[in-house]
């Protein structure tokens, strides 16, 4: 038992170093393929502000993301799949009270047959 433990303890550090090297080797990947030109811009990057930020080469600022947080709310959009969901929930719920009731009625049922 021991000396599988100490294999899978083994097995995992040689995956888990071999995971962070290939996040190494991706990571030096990308800074050659971008190369030294400085042309580039970062996917994100936030302003010195921190009211603006800069998104693939978009601006955008907390008052563009109230304003859609705001049209958001406005059309009340209507879910079906979380409709179903809610509409499903309610009816396992229920069955689930009828069952648990009538496992109960029976067990009473029985005790009182039994100590009779």
């Amino acid at each position: 038992m021991m000396r599988f433990l100490v294999k899978c303890l083994l097995l995992t550090m040689v995956l888990f170093f071999g995971v962070l090297l290939g996040m190494q080797e991706a990571n030096s990947g990308l800074k050659k393929m971008r190369g030294e030109n400085a042309s580039f811009p970062n996917a994100f990057e936030l302003s010195s502000n921190e009211q603006e930020a800069e998104v693939l080469g978009q601006t955008i600022t907390t008052h563009d993301l109230k304003e859609k947080q705001k049209k958001l709310e406005e059309m009340e959009s209507f879910n079906f799949f979380s409709t179903i969901g809610q509409k499903l929930t309610e009816l396992i719920i229920e069955l689930l009270k009828i069952t648990i009731g009538f496992t109960t009625a029976l067990f009473e049922k029985i005790l009182q047959l039994i100590f009779q």
